[in-house]
C-alpha cells in the first residue's frame, strides 16, 4: 500500500488528518466487522463472506498486472477463503475506524 502511495494506517490517523485539515473532531469510533459463532444464520453468513470476498478480489487483476501478487498467492488466498467459508468456528475481523468532523464556525 505504501509503495503505491497509500497509507495502511490511515484509520488510526483519522483524527490527526481531520485536525490538519482545519476540522473539529466530533467523535472517532471503532466500526469493525466481525464474524464468529454468534452469526448462526447460514444466509447471513454467506452474504457477509461474499461481501468481503468481493472486496478482497476487486483489485486482483491490477495487482497481477503490476506484479504485486502472483498466481500462487492468489491460489493460497482462494484456499484460505474457502476454509473460512466452511469452518463453523471461523473468526473473521475487519478492523476499521470512522470519524465525524465539521468545519468550525467562523
Amino acid at each position: 500500500q505504501r509503495r503505491i502511495g497509500g497509507d495502511p494506517n490511515i484509520g488510526i490517523r483519522l483524527c490527526n488528518v481531520m485536525l490538519e485539515a482545519g476540522l473539529a473532531v466530533d467523535w472517532l469510533k471503532d466500526a469493525s466487522y466481525m464474524l464468529d459463532r454468534r452469526m448462526t444464520d447460514a444466509a447471513e453468513r454467506a452474504t457477509y463472506l461474499a461481501h468481503w470476498y468481493a472486496c478482497f478480489v476487486s483489485a486482483r487483476e491490477r495487482l497481477l498486472a503490476d506484479g504485486e501478487v502472483d498466481a500462487a498467492l492468489l491460489a493460497d488466498f482462494e484456499r484460505e477463503f474457502a476454509n473460512l467459508r466452511n469452518a463453523a468456528d471461523a473468526v473473521f475481523l475487519y478492523s476499521n475506524r470512522q470519524v465525524r468532523a465539521h468545519r468550525p464556525a467562523d
